[in-house]
């Protein structure tokens, strides 16, 4: 027992270590070195001082816990190396905030700005983030801490893993901590100033209260329930959370995808900070590129659109995977296990913490800093944003046009501008390796400069003025292969445009072909879709989705037998059978979103269906896209197939005669026209076809059938779900697919790896 409470007291002590690190990484963000300590001051009693490096060591036994996990048989040289790690993590090389010779500094967050720059995501990303921040409340955040140090508590608890009973509670205040540091440094925004010290102050008074130096949210007995095999679920995670998201073989990731549970928030987060150290270190470009992959496409789209504090736990990469049900096995989950998006008030897992910290730090990763004689700027994400380079005394700011998939370059403008006292400096750009040299266009002041090759930089030295670098890199579509080695998984492949991993909308409940041999191992769910196997014929079944079809989109809508009836119903594709249905209302962001669009066009023209003045659909021969099978069309049987005569439709005035309704007469059957049940109904009732009767004498219509004029009415509305900027079109074997960046969907169901059948 003597050990186990050594152990667990290094531990708790190590809870005190990272809790008041990051409440000093906050004050020293507010006001410096001094500000470090003054905060690690008040967290700590006079007992813990520091070593005389000046740098903050916060309790006297780290050195002695950290020799306790060497291994038995280790030597004196071992022992010595083994405290030499320790020592070079602690103290950074002797000087606060200082570099290694020859290492990159990274640009402080005081001196970039996140621009909105054309709406882009990493400043949308950032302002939601910061509206959680403000959201979150102090005393709630605490609540567990004043329990534990028997302070009276203030309001309610949060729930979730932050909640009194849970064995993880208080975690999330800790990344809150640092999040809440990074984006003050990103922003300057006071109130989260005001927030972010009452946190402290609230910490200090517990730590005083218990006069320990102990600072937890659960007590030290928890250790020793973990070291005796008890009933203890994480506390040195707690303490500190390690990246444990390797546990599969690398070159066989095809069995993984299958599953819902990858990849985790988490994860992600830690390569990152892996990649950006990696490039401070040997400068290569390769790190560069891996960071810019993973921000993109394994972070950004982390959080449910622009809602504050709902976000995810998994990222699944499976087919038929959804962000909504990520990481849900069919018999459920315990409540307090992730699963979906979270909520702001009840979640707090892990990947909450990270997450917090990864959209308030989105400025750390573009700049990076090389001291000498003259000098030197390494730009190696292209994010608008502004830059203070004091050292050089110039101003930086660059902007990105907005990317479509009509877009043959990628282009960038940097505008370096002087301050009055600028020297000359170096300036060093990424050469992205998904981009090729060749068509690749970059000027300074309208002059050409010379590329080298794709995955290097673009480096210029001057003395800099009023000057604009411009790149122009060409961006194209691409395959790559998943990791797995075993040549039946050989065809399984993803589909990028420049950085960005492009999903297939989908349920993924369609087999694939298993007269294939080459894939006989493959399951259900892997969609298959038609391709030569070279790369660069990529573009002949993989096409641009232009971001004019937008205007060719719409919703129809009808209200359960009454036209004042509460419950408004949309005109849906069933994904089950393909079928027309008729299904409530969806939420904004939903998958139901996407199965109740259209595209509305002429056919075979192509033309839109919807009138540029009037804004009505009408019109003859009208075709109606699903908006998630482009180059599919509705058929007379109220199904889906390929376009032809029997996807054509009429759109007339709404039989009801009223204003904006529409009703759709099927080409073939002239009199008979697409319909909803003529009594009330349920969500998922098909539409049917139904056909004007003729009246007693047999020599006309009923025009008096009400419940027929009303079920084949439609009203028009605007389209609950629009083409993204990054839209593609895939063309399948069965069906066709809308692809879309991955970063981009919420509640959508997708497929992100594709079996490519070769000719």
């Amino acid at each position: 027992m003597t050990r186990r409470r050594s152990l667990a007291g290094g531990a708790a002590a190590a809870v005190v270590v990272l809790a008041a690190a990051a409440a000093a990484a906050f004050l020293s963000l507010l006001d410096g070195a001094a500000a470090l300590h003054l905060c690690t001051d008040r967290l700590f009693n006079d007992t813990q001082g520091r070593h005389s490096d000046g740098l903050p060591h916060l309790n006297q036994a780290e050195e002695a816990t950290w020799m306790g996990l060497l291994p038995r048989r280790a030597g004196p040289r071992d022992e010595l190396d083994w405290l030499a790690l320790y020592r070079s993590i602690t103290r950074g090389g002797g000087d606060v905030g200082g570099e290694p010779a020859g290492f990159l500094s990274p640009a402080s967050l005081h001196d970039v700005r996140v621009d909105p720059y054309g709406a882009n995501m990493y400043w949308q990303g950032q302002q939601t983030n910061l509206e959680y921040l403000l959201y979150l409340d102090p005393d709630r955040l605490t609540w567990t801490f004043r329990q534990q140090a028997k302070l009276p508590t203030v309001g309610e608890p949060y729930g979730g893993w932050e909640a009194p009973d849970g064995q993880l509670r208080g975690h999330f205040t800790g990344h809150y901590l640092s999040a809440a540091a990074h984006m003050w440094a990103s922003t300057h925004n006071d109130a989260l100033r005001e927030k972010m010290t009452k946190v402290v102050d609230i910490l200090y008074s517990c730590q005083k209260k218990m006069n320990t130096g102990y600072l937890s949210a659960y007590p030290e007995s928890m250790f020793d329930a973990y070291d005796e095999l008890a009933e203890a679920w994480s506390p040195y995670y707690t303490i500190h959370k390690f990246i444990l998201h390797v546990r599969h073989d690398p070159k066989r990731l095809v069995d993984e995808i299958k599953i819902s549970s990858n990849e985790e928030t988490c994860a992600t987060y830690n390569l990152l900070k892996v990649s950006r150290n990696l490039f401070r270190w040997t400068k290569e470009g390769k790190y560069t590129d891996h960071y810019e992959r993973l921000l993109i496409n394994g972070i950004m789209g982390n959080q449910r659109g622009k809602e504050p504090g709902v976000m995810i736990y998994f990222l699944p990469m499976g087919p038929g995977r959804s962000k909504s049900i990520s990481g849900m096995p069919t018999s459920g989950l315990p409540p307090k296990n992730p699963g979906g998006w979270g909520n702001a008030n009840a979640t707090f897992w892990c990947c909450y913490g990270t997450g917090i910290e990864s959209f308030s730090k989105l400025g750390d990763s573009i700049y990076f800093l090389e001291e000498g004689e003259i000098p030197g700027l390494y730009i190696i994400q292209y994010i608008p944003s502004t830059f203070d380079w004091k050292a050089a005394g110039l101003t930086v700011k660059q902007q990105a046009k907005p990317l479509s998939s009509t877009d043959s370059h990628f282009e960038v403008s940097i505008f370096i501008s002087s301050k009055g006292d600028a020297r000359p400096a170096n300036v060093n750009v990424r050469i992205p390796s998904w981009t090729s040299v060749d068509g690749a266009i970059a000027t300074l002041n309208g002059q050409k400069l010379n590329l080298t090759s794709a995955g290097d930089f673009l480096s210029v030295t001057k003395l800099w003025g009023d000057d604009t670098l411009s790149l122009k890199f060409p961006i194209t579509l691409r395959t790559e292969p998943i990791k797995d080695d075993r040549p039946e998984y050989s065809s399984i492949q993803a589909v990028l445009f420049g950085p960005h991993l492009l999903a297939g909308l989908t349920h993924g409940n369609q087999t694939v072909k298993t007269s294939n041999d080459s894939n006989s191992g493959l399951t259900p769910g892997v969609w298959e879709v038609n391709a030569t196997h070279a790369a660069a014929a990529v573009a002949v079944w993989v096409t641009p989705v232009s971001q004019s079809l937008n205007s060719q989109l719409v919703t129809l809508t009808q209200r359960d037998g009454d036209a004042q009836a509460a419950a408004a119903f949309v005109l849906s594709v069933s994904i089950a059978d393909g079928a027309l249905t008729m299904q409530e209302s969806p939420v904004a962001g939903s998958d139901a979103c996407v199965h109740a669009t259209f595209r509305a066009y002429h056919s075979p023209s192509g033309a839109s269906a919807i009138d540029a003045a009037t804004g009505r659909l009408q019109g003859r021969d009208v075709a109606l896209e699903p908006f998630d099978r482009p180059g599919m069309a509705v058929t007379d049987a109220l199904s889906v197939g390929r376009p032809g005569p029997a996807t054509r439709f009429n759109a007339v005035a709404g039989l009801d005669g009223l204003p904006g309704t529409v009703s759709l007469e099927l080409a073939t059957r002239p009199g008979c026209f697409v319909a909803a049940p003529t009594t009330a109904y349920l969500a998922g009732a098909k539409a049917q076809v139904s056909c004007r009767k003729p009246t007693a004498a047999g020599g006309g219509e009923d025009d008096d059938d009400t419940a027929f004029r009303r079920a084949a009415s439609f009203t028009q509305a605007a389209p609950l779900r629009l083409y993204h900027p990054l839209s593609f079109s895939a063309t399948g074997t069965d069906r066709n697919f809308l692809l879309e960046p991955l970063q981009s969907l919420q509640d959508e169901f997708y497929t992100v790896y594709f079996n490519v059948l070769t000719k």
